[in-house]
């Protein structure tokens, strides 16, 4: 299991990425482009990753298909902070992170361990990205431009361990 303090560490460079690709692109982007420009920055900064990794999905052992991750973040040992287990990242470009991007999150970290991937078995946590891409540009901003929770599965129990978001 990674340590708290090294994921947080991680979470909050991944973060501070996330917020450049935004500054640089703005708000009203699909998904997909800002994924590009978070995919850049992971290069630029020797991050290791893989982008729309397939993910299988299981019923009673059972594959129900593929589903993409968006990011994969393999064991890692960076400048900043250390990852001795994989994350995983779900990226999102809405107006705010939302119950169905947890859940989403959530049902990835509990198929995981059912694939035959001896990397994806153990990863027990997973990152939202929110991008706010439905601030009207002619108006003063309020909101957070990028949202970000890093959540941990411990058997069933989903919790949340860090966010920078505040109300």
């Amino acid at each position: 299991m990674n340590k708290t303090k090294e994921l947080i560490k991680c979470t909050n460079h991944i973060l501070a990425l996330a917020e450049e690709v935004y500054q640089e692109l703005g708000s009203g982007f699909k998904e997909d482009t800002l994924q590009q420009g978070l995919a850049i920055a992971f290069r630029q900064s020797n991050i290791k990753y893989l982008r729309e990794t397939h993910l299988e999905i299981f019923y009673k052992k059972e594959s129900l298909g593929l589903f993409r991750l968006d990011f994969f973040i393999p064991s890692q040992k960076n400048k900043k902070w250390e990852l001795k287990h994989p994350v995983i990242i779900e990226t999102k470009a809405s107006a705010k992170l939302n119950v169905d991007a947890r859940l989403q999150l959530k049902n990835y970290l509990i198929s995981l361990p059912r694939n035959s991937s001896e990397e994806l078995k153990h990863i027990k946590d997973g990152l939202l990205i929110n991008w706010n891409n439905r601030q009207d540009p002619l108006e003063s901003n309020n909101n957070q431009d990028v949202e970000a929770e890093l959540w941990s599965l411990k058997g069933r129990k989903f919790r949340l361990v860090h966010t920078n978001i505040t109300e």
